[in-house]
């Protein structure tokens, strides 16, 4: 189900999915953390371009199982058939329908939802790809043990940390703090001429004015 020819072309096309989905997903969690507005046109149409890039991705996924006369196991009664079937109705088929209809790439709900299950669908590809596919040519179950969960635990709470500072002390956000998500109006002196009253003095001087 998983081992083809071009299974590095469809790491990189997942890739390319997930890479937008965690732009949502970080987005919304900062905006959570930090107080701060969401675009959510922009984080709209992010969520268009990873449509495009399941869609791609799902073509390919059902051309490679044709080519490979690979149907047959996808009703195989057994562990790696049902995890597959997790792993592409959960990331790739749910979000697909989902963000293809523009009443949910524009519901911050909805975006969320369906971002989160792309990265969930990604994780079960690689740990499918790396164990669930392995396991049974080996003979052997893989659990893995404290310490490479450990090491995990650490990676990812060391990317909240430096995140968390670079938030806190560079200009990463250039949207206000109200939460409206656009870029604050900066305040201007405009020069402007007041109207005329009956006792102003003929060529009167204009006024200068300041506006926010």
């Amino acid at each position: 189900l998983w081992y083809t020819p071009y299974l590095p072309v469809f790491f990189y096309m997942s890739a390319i999915a997930v890479g937008c989905a965690m732009v949502i997903f970080e987005s919304f969690l900062s905006s959570r953390a930090f107080h701060r507005g969401l675009e959510m046109r922009l984080l709209s149409e992010i969520g268009r371009v990873c449509v495009v890039a399941l869609g791609v991705y799902l073509t390919m996924k059902v051309v490679d199982l044709g080519y490979r006369n690979a149907w047959g196991l996808l009703l195989v009664p057994c562990k790696e058939t049902y995890l597959y079937w997790a792993e592409m109705l959960i990331g790739v088929v749910a979000p697909l329908a989902l963000m293809s209809r523009a009443r949910i790439r524009e519901n911050r709900t909805g975006l969320f939802v369906c971002s989160v299950m792309v990265i969930v669908g990604f994780v079960f590809n690689r740990l499918n790809v790396s164990i669930t596919s392995l396991e049974r040519a080996a003979g052997v179950n893989y659990i893995p043990k404290w310490s490479e969960l450990a090491i995990t635990v650490s990676i990812v709470t060391l990317g909240f940390i430096a995140f968390t500072l670079a938030a806190r002390y560079l200009p990463v956000f250039g949207y206000d703090e109200a939460g409206a998500g656009e870029l604050p109006r900066p305040a201007a002196w405009e020069l402007e001429s007041p109207p005329a009253t009956s006792g102003e003095v003929e060529g009167g001087s204009r006024g200068l004015l300041y506006t926010e």
